[in-house]
């Protein structure tokens, strides 16, 4: 997972600062890693 990646909610762009929590630059969900590679 790299910044640039789509959000599983809404399909915008997330982005990560520490590289275990992402945030989407779009809607403001915030993930963790498993959140993004779990189906």
């Amino acid at each position: 997972m790299i910044d640039g990646s789509t959000c599983p909610k809404c399909g915008g762009r997330v982005s990560t600062v520490n590289g275990t929590e992402y945030v989407c630059d779009d809607c403001g969900a915030e993930f963790d890693s498993a959140d993004l590679f779990l189906p």
